[in-house]
């Protein structure tokens, strides 16, 4: 028995000779070298995740009689301590999944600690190390590729051709030698892989033993919690919530009705006293200063038109009356000289009688034609006068209609300005009646932008009649004007035969033609300069009215439009608000 062993063993003696002996010896060396590194590998790796699990057993083990929800703080110092970062990753990664639960005040785990602590993250050197897993193989491929090498060699020293006993004998004994080379590297390959094979898988299975002890320790502190508690518990966790939310909801829907009441109250008393103190003043104002600025302005107008007409009126009549003394002195005057000059001519009729007769019925027919003229002029001067009179009263009524209707504008003002007060008391209800306010403002605005239209008509109107009063101003001079070209021409007809008639009669006319020349004069001058300055009157007080209301509604538009804006952004806000409540109740009820 022991020579079978003694046999086994190579011959180490002749390593370095160059025969089978010597190569047998080197190549079972090599191979009990790789077994040795092999093994020696592996029982520093085992050493190594010896070491790791150890230092998670004296963590866990630590904590196995304590409360770790009680120590959480030291649990995380410890971990923490750990010397191999790899190790202490794993741990903290084991840790984040682990559930702090305050009901029970007890640690759960999550996620089975399998997964964080197996032989791939260990020991993952000798258990997943492929290189070394083949290695036994390695050893049993080289002792068989050493038994094909022996065949080999010792088949190639064999000389069957030869005759000779030496020969052959030399040649089996080569053939011996070499299949005892092939032999003993197979022998010794399949029992280095034996023994490697054994090692690694008692290295193995002694790290899954630790490992899996280390798995158990950790599933005894930390007890795992299944999928379905964990939905069980999230089902009665969400209807504990929707309980919770439902009642939110009715406390935050009490809440925010009282609040956005106290909010509307708030906003509406201080939208009201901001209304009364900011507005109402400044719209008082208005509607006084524009009261104020148009009653003035239309009482100076009016007082300045009255006393122009009055003075005119005055004038007018004051020279009517003296061109009528004027004409009736000339026409008494005519008729004496007249008289004095038919008794003369009658003492001369003798001589003259059929000239005279003629000239006196041309003198006749020119009297009557004279006289016609004269009556027609005084008929026409009167209805003048009455004409101007009844255009003076027509334009003093106009202008009391005018006076009435700003007197409605400014009464419509005011009404306007009572309705902005109602409004402006009203706004607490912006929501709503605000479109009504800005239409009501608008149709207001267009109400007495009609006004002032009427108001420049009746302007124009005035103007109007005005220019129809100055055009028969001009024809009554133009007419004037011909009854003085008429009256000439009947003094050059009479010239021939009344030579003394001829120097009264042109004193006359020369009288007559200065008088109404300076009454045409005058007239046409009083009436450029009434028409200018209630030409000039009208435009004044029109841009001021003009002026007035569109700054003073400007103001009104500016502030309104502000406010306005101000009260979108709050009821914006307010819609928002209830937004984010209908939001948040579905989505409580959702739950």
């Amino acid at each position: 028995m022991k020579d079978v062993f003694l046999n086994l063993l190579p011959d180490f003696s002749s390593l370095f000779q160059l025969h089978e002996d010597g190569l047998t010896a080197l190549f079972i060396l090599i191979l009990f070298a790789i077994c040795v590194y092999c093994c020696s590998y592996i029982f520093v790796k085992k050493r190594s995740s010896i070491h790791k699990i150890n230092s998670l057993v004296q963590l866990f083990q630590k904590y196995k009689d304590q409360d770790v929800y009680l120590q959480k703080y030291e649990f995380e110092q410890d971990i923490s301590a750990i010397r191999d970062l790899k190790t202490g990753e794993l741990a903290k990664d084991y840790k984040d999944t682990l559930i702090f639960n305050s009901q029970d005040e007890k640690v759960y785990s999550s996620i089975d600690s399998e997964y964080y602590f197996n032989t791939e993250t260990l020991a993952s050197a000798i258990t997943h190390n492929r290189l070394l897993s083949s290695i036994p193989s390695l050893l049993v491929a080289a002792g068989v590729l050493g038994t094909f090498v022996g065949l080999v060699t010792g088949l190639r020293g064999l000389d069957i051709h030869s005759d000779e006993i030496e020969v052959l004998k030399s040649g089996i004994g080569q053939l011996v030698a070499g299949i005892s080379f092939a032999f003993m590297t197979s022998i010794w390959g399949v029992l280095l892989s034996l023994i490697l094979n054994f090692v690694e898988k008692s290295v193995e299975r002694s790290i899954t033993t630790k490992i899996d002890n280390l798995n158990g320790l950790i599933q005894e502190i930390f007890p795992a919690i299944t999928s379905e508690q964990n939905l069980q518990k999230i089902a009665n966790n969400t209807e504990e919530s929707k309980e919770a939310l439902q009642e939110l909801h009715e406390k935050l829907g009490s809440t925010m009705q009282e609040a956005v009441r106290g909010l509307s109250q708030g906003l509406e008393e201080a939208i009201t006293v901001a209304l009364n103190n900011v507005m109402k003043p400044a719209i008082d104002s208005l509607i006084t200063t524009t009261q104020d600025h148009s009653t003035a302005a239309l009482e100076g107008l009016i007082d300045r038109f009255t006393d122009g007409l009055h003075s005119a009126g005055k004038a007018q009549e004051m020279q009517l009356r003296a061109a009528g003394d004027t004409v009736n002195q000339a026409a008494l005057q005519m008729g004496t000289e007249l008289k004095s000059f038919l008794e003369v001519q009658q003492q001369q009729a003798t001589q003259i009688s059929e000239q005279e007769q003629a000239r006196q019925e041309i003198v006749n027919q020119q009297l009557a034609q004279m006289r016609e003229q004269y009556e027609s002029f005084l008929q026409s001067t009167s209805e003048s006068e009455k004409a101007q009179q009844e255009v003076t009263a027509r334009l003093l009524s106009q202008h009391e209609a005018l006076l009435t209707q700003l007197q409605n504008v400014t009464e419509t003002m005011r009404i306007n300005g009572q309705h902005l007060d109602n409004s402006s008391n009203q706004l607490g209800l912006l929501s709503n009646n605000l479109k009504q306010l800005v239409d009501s403002f608008n149709e207001t605005l267009v109400h007495v932008a009609q006004n002032v239209e009427k108001a420049s008509e009746k302007n124009n109107e005035v103007a109007t009649l005005l220019d129809s009063q100055f055009d028969a101003l001009a024809e009554i001079s133009m007419s004037l004007k011909e009854t003085c070209n008429v009256l000439g021409r009947s003094a050059e007809l009479a010239n021939d035969g009344f030579k003394n008639l001829e120097e009264h009669q042109t004193k006359f006319l020369d009288d007559l033609g200065n008088e109404f020349a300076g009454i045409t004069d005058l007239l046409v001058g009083e009436v450029d300069r009434l028409k200018e300055s209630v030409r000039e009157s009208l435009i004044d007080y029109n841009e001021q009215v003009t002026n007035q209301i569109a700054d003073r509604f400007k103001e009104w538009n500016t502030q309104t439009i502000s406010f306005a804006n101000n009260m979108s952004k709050i009821v914006a806000t307010i819609g928002d608000l209830v937004d984010e409540i209908e939001v948040k109740s579905k989505y409580s009820g959702k739950f």
